[in-house]
């Protein structure tokens, strides 16, 4: 049989499994469960018409699902995927909040707690715990909070707390080993004793041997004189050999490598084994201690029962523990096989119980046993807290012959390999090929040793989240997927050729890759940062997704970048053949670009000619997308001036997506370079990448000057602060009237605007407003200018004959637009007659689909229009008699009324912000007290029913923009900045 179904753990599912979730059999209070989330999330609930509350008693709480949206879970998913700088803030946040659910404030106290414990920082992890404590209904309400709690309390000598813990998991979880091992270790911790003491040991063991008992397993004793550590165990008694000649025969596999310390206990506790027929391979990696006279020591030392034998086998260099296990398993005669770690200790009936449970089933192909983690001195825990201390042990796969001759051998890697062949025999024989012997019940005990590949570096247990374990098992498991037969996943001792990419990290042997997956390639280029990318794309952050499969699937398509060092839309406008198919523009690269010498950002020649002796100044602009808007246009005039008082213009962009907008740059520019940076954030740090790269640019093009158009940006300045380079901030925003602002800033205003002032030399302010708020030392005003050449008046073309009067809001379509404010105002005349229709110019979103849904239900007034987005200003203002500007926030200029009253109509505005530096009241339009739309209605009233007066107003409001907007004001004023560029200049030096 072959069974195609993927096996592989998933990181980063949208749906947790069960574990992530926690069995959460505890009764949810009807004001935690959340109906309609419940419903939108699990849809075959939906589907079905059953009542979710009901649905989720009866059947969702044991099949893992959540009553109500847990952000913590998110949240927490990311913090072990290179997202704590970010995630943990969060999680502190949540866990605190009062107007938060218990399932997601215990959770979020799980989630720290955890991080705190992998950290060692306890005295914290113990704090956040402390929500257990008076929990009704905690969550997760498995037994890992009290496991660690016990843990954290030892460790803090908080003996009162680890009590009650111990005390908590006697109530709700007696039977499990993990109480009978948090007893072991409270005894000993708590008893402040002798960790020596031979009556304590006695103890020690007593309550670990009655769970042995309870399993009808034989007891253990320690050593001579109370002596009682990992190295010491023993059965307590003369066990019966189980199996005759006849019975399978069992090889075990010991790769040993500088283990001298170690190994005789693994050889001692393999010698006590009661099943009959044992070979014991031990293949000695070249140590370079004394791990090989240990061998040969045991061997002439050990007097072996019948049907044991131990053979000892030697590599004369190093090549890693799988390439060790292969050698032993080309020797190897037993009916099955399995592999023992050089520094583990085993039960003596662990080999008789796998073995005994694959002659009662046939059917299967191998089992494995559970087992527990411990130091020397029999403290038990796990690396990372879990629900249990006590799991599944992937190295004590024990399989029939037949899968050797199927799967042949271990990848030859230093990390994860047992893994690797635990999924590849699931992917062969199927889901249900293996069985678990005794889960619960640790069979093994692992030494925790700080100095495994699984304890430090690269190749530490965490990286499995994030780093090279990651890595492999997403490569693996792709190697499985595609795999159309058994004999595609067969795999020789030392093969020629591998048949899947993994880090140099855990392989070094150069070999070539056969069928070489483009996935594999891009991930492990080094050109995706997890970090980065989280960092860079909030709307991520509470989505439960693998990061990588994101961008490969999702983000690549949507113009997202991998990392600060390739620029995805970048390389696309460089190379568009890269953009056809289905593979990413990083693929194209690694594949393609980077063998032709390729760069991977995009560095596109200007049309503007370099001017010796004339200011070198680096304009960054932000993210600009498939629409502009005020801001990328204000940019474009920013750059003719530029140009015009002679300056030499190097222009960074975040992204190419749209080919226009970079091509009306380089008309402007000597060149334009298209790197990946992103928007500052509290807690988010500058990319050391990225901060290079500016340094590097600063430097190769001379750059006197650094130019940011917007205050979101931080490491252009931070590069220009480091090299002495004078720097301005071009200021759009108002931050103590933008809320939406300061929240994805992650900050509050007076952060913001105290952060301008460290960063910026000169603030280029777009309004006095915006002067004002920020209160700068040295700034100077800039606004946005029109060009009256490219604004025909519109008056004539007003409303005549039967065609009614149309009043237009040009934005984003974005609600802190005053979208509601619009739907409204269509609402009020329609209830008046009066004879005018409201347009809705802008690009299509959710916001307006939903409301061309209400619109259909006959929810709102049927006069509102949609027409869509409107590439050019002139082209939307031909659609308007009259402009509304509605915004929910204080507009620090607003580059759409000013059009408008180039194009001579009307405006009606909100009076905040610096709409009354554009907009004189009765004379080019009216101003309204914010959120008064009966006002702004009687003001749009009036205007639809007086054409002169219409007409009156877009005359005044045209020769005001022709006063106070042209193109010269912002030469002026540019002008006055860069003269303070020069004497900042002078103070640098």
């Amino acid at each position: 049989m072959f069974c195609i179904k993927n096996l592989w753990p998933r990181h980063g599912r949208k749906r947790p499994n069960a574990y992530a979730l926690g069995r959460d059999d505890t009764p949810v209070a009807a004001d935690q469960f959340d109906s309609q989330w419940y419903l939108q999330t699990y849809p075959d609930v939906a589907a079905a018409g059953v009542d979710p509350w009901v649905h989720y008693i009866n059947h969702g709480r044991s099949e893992g699902r959540l009553p109500s949206r847990n952000r913590a879970l998110a949240w927490e998913h990311h913090l072990w995927r290179g997202g704590d700088k970010l995630m943990m803030p969060r999680l502190v946040h949540l866990a605190e909040a009062l107007e938060a659910s218990d399932h997601e404030r215990h959770y979020a106290a799980w989630a720290i707690a955890r991080w705190y414990a992998v950290n060692k920082n306890w005295p914290k992890a113990l704090n956040y715990l402390q929500q257990f404590q008076s929990a009704l209904h905690p969550y997760p309400a498995h037994a890992g909070p009290y496991l660690l709690t016990l843990e954290a309390a030892l460790q803090c000598g908080h003996l009162d707390v680890a009590q009650w813990a111990m005390n908590i998991l006697t109530q709700r979880f007696a039977g499990q080993a993990d109480v009978v091992l948090a007893e072991a270790n409270l005894l000993v911790l708590g008893m402040g004793g002798d960790k020596q003491d031979g009556e304590l040991n006695r103890r020690r063991l007593d309550i670990i041997n009655r769970f042995f008992a309870r399993h009808r397993l034989c007891t253990l004793v320690g050593g001579d004189f109370g002596v009682l550590n990992l190295d010491s165990l023993r059965s307590a008694e003369q066990l019966a050999i189980k199996g005759d000649n006849s019975a399978p025969k069992v090889s075990v596999i010991i790769p040993a490598y500088n283990a001298e310390l170690t190994l005789a206990t693994a050889l001692r506790s393999l010698c006590e084994q009661t099943w009959r027929n044992l070979e014991i391979l031990v293949v000695d990696d070249a140590s370079k201690d004394t791990t090989r006279q240990v061998m040969e020591d045991f061997e002439r030392n050990t007097r072996l029962r019948p049907g044991l034998e131990i053979r000892l086998l030697h590599h004369e260099r190093n090549q890693g523990a799988y390439a060790a296990r292969n050698t032993a398993l080309a020797q190897a005669g037993g009916d099955l096989i399995t592999t023992h770690d050089s520094d583990d200790w085993s039960h003596p009936q662990k080999i008789e119980c796998q073995v005994k449970a694959l002659l009662r089933m046939p059917d299967k192909v191998g089992c494995t046993s559970h087992w527990v983690r411990t130091t020397d001195g029999l403290h038990f825990s796990h690396w990372r807290p879990e629900e249990s201390w006590v799991y599944r042990n992937v190295s004590s796969l024990m399989f029939h012959r037949s899968v050797v001759e199927t799967l042949g051998f271990w990848d030859r890697v230093s990390v994860n390999a047992d893994t690797e062949y635990y999924y590849r025999l699931l992917k062969v024989f199927g889901e249900d090929a293996l069985e678990e012997v005794l889960p619960g019940v640790p069979l093994s005990f692992g030494r925790i040793d700080n100095n495994s590949l699984s304890q430090r570096g690269e190749t530490h247990l965490d990286t499995r989240f994030y780093g090279v374990r990651k890595d492999y098992e997403d490569a693996a498991r792709r190697w499985h997927a595609r795999a159309e037969s058994p004999g595609d996943l067969y795999l020789p001792a030392n093969p020629s050729s591998r048949p899947f990419l993994v880090p140099e990290a855990i392989c070094c042997e150069g070999k070539l890759v056969s069928g070489l997956n483009p996935m594999d390639l891009a991930q492990q280029s080094g050109y995706f940062d997890a970090t980065w990318y989280l960092e860079q794309y909030p709307d991520l952050h509470e989505e439960l997704v693998d990061l990588f499969e994101h961008y490969w699937t999702v983000g690549f398509t949507e113009g997202r970048d991998p990392g600060p060092g390739f620029s995805t839309s970048g390389y696309g406008y460089r190379f568009p053949e890269a953009r056809v198919g289905n593979l990413s523009t990083l693929h194209h690269y690694l594949a393609v670009g980077r063998t032709q010498g390729v760069e991977p950002l995009a560095e596109i020649t200007g049309r503007q000619a370099y001017r010796p002796g004339a200011l070198n100044m680096l304009v960054c602009a932000h993210q600009a997308g498939e629409y502009l808007y005020g801001a990328e246009r204000s940019l474009l005039d920013v750059l003719s001036s530029l140009n015009k008082l002679g300056v030499n213009l190097v222009v960074a962009l975040p992204s190419a997506i749209n080919t226009d907008y970079v091509e009306a740059i380089r008309s402007k520019a000597r060149a334009v370079i298209v790197l990946p940076y992103g928007w500052w954030r509290d807690g988010r740090a500058p990319s050391s990448v990225t901060l290079a790269q500016f340094k590097h640019l600063i430097e190769r093009f001379s750059i006197r000057a650094v130019y940011t158009n917007t205050l979101v940006l931080d490491e252009p300045l931070l590069a220009a602060r480091a090299l002495n380079v004078p720097t301005l901030i071009h200021v759009r925003e108002l931050p103590y009237r933008d809320v939406a602002l300061c929240r994805v800033l992650g900050t509050d205003a007076g952060s913001i605007t105290a952060r301008v002032r460290e960063l910026a030399d000169i603030v280029v302010a777009s309004s006095k407003a915006v002067e004002r708020e920020i209160g700068a030392r040295s700034s100077v005003i800039v606004p946005n200018i029109i060009d009256l050449t490219r604004y025909r008046p519109l008056c004539d073309q007003d409303a005549a004959g039967d065609r009614l009067v149309r009043i237009a809001l040009i934005s984003s379509n974005l609600p802190k637009k005053g979208l509601a404010d619009f739907v409204e105002l269509a609402q009020r005349l329609e209830q008046h007659a009066i004879p005018a229709v409201c347009v809705l110019v802008g690009p299509e979103n959710e916001h307006t689909r939903d409301l061309q849904i209400r619109q259909k239900s006959g929810e709102i007034a049927k006069c509102l229009q949609f027409a869509g987005y409107a590439a050019d200003p002139q082209e939307a203002l031909t659609l308007a008699d009259i402009v509304v500007n509605l915004s929910h926030f204080q507009e620090s200029f607003g580059r759409t009324v000013l059009e408008a009253m180039a194009t001579a109509r009307p405006v009606v505005a909100y009076h905040w912000g610096a709409l009354p530096e554009l907009i004189e009241d009765g004379n080019t339009g009216f101003l309204v007290p914010f959120g008064r739309v009966d006002v702004v209605a009687q003001r749009v009233i009036e205007l639809v029913l007086n054409k002169e007066l219409r007409q009156r107003l877009g005359r005044a409001g045209r020769r005001r923009a022709a006063e106070n907007f042209s193109g010269n004001t912002m030469l002026d004023q540019l002008g006055i900045a860069l003269s303070m560029v020069t004497e900042n200049a002078h103070s640098l030096q």
